[in-house]
């Protein structure tokens, strides 16, 4: 695919979890199981504000919804580990993303990833996913002090 003319972008910043691979529903479900595990009734509309946000942020959001005696660290690590479960049976990519990257690739846009999600398990979802190739680069929730949606996570893409 040749160069077109006109003005193309220079750069395009992805998401991952919910953009990219289909990673947010099989989260949702894992917090609400964690927390039935740990007798704490949760429902799907509580975790919609914890999309796109890295473990800090999501701790503090939950001090305030559920209060301090909110059991966080137990049921987040029970959470990760059913995570993990789902994912060694795969993880599912949203549709056109593999098409998308390539045409990007062809027409020499630059493409990176800005995630809130820990930079080793994302590196590695998208590996699994034969996608790491396409990103020039990826920053993670680890990276930054702010989470999104703080727009630090985006200028430092730029920078």
């Amino acid at each position: 695919m040749g160069r077109r003319t006109g003005k193309l972008p220079k750069l395009i910043i992805f998401d991952l979890d919910g953009t990219l691979l289909d990673t947010e529903p099989i989260s949702i479900k894992a917090w609400i199981q964690a927390g039935q595990e740990y007798g704490v009734s949760l429902k799907e509309e509580q975790f919609h504000p914890y999309i796109g946000r890295n473990a800090q942020s999501i701790q503090d959001l939950s001090k305030d919804l559920f209060g301090p005696g909110f059991p966080f660290e137990e049921i987040y690590q029970r959470k990760k580990a059913i995570c993990q479960e789902h994912y060694t049976r795969g993880i599912p990519m949203k549709s056109g993303v593999q098409e998308l990257l390539g045409v990007l690739r062809d027409l020499e846009i630059r493409a990176c990833v800005a995630t809130s999600s820990a930079k080793v398990r994302s590196e590695g979802f998208l590996e699994r996913n034969d996608l790491l190739r396409y990103f020039e680069f990826l920053i993670s929730g680890e990276e930054v002090v702010h989470s999104k949606p703080d727009p630090e996570i985006f200028n430092r893409c730029l920078t």
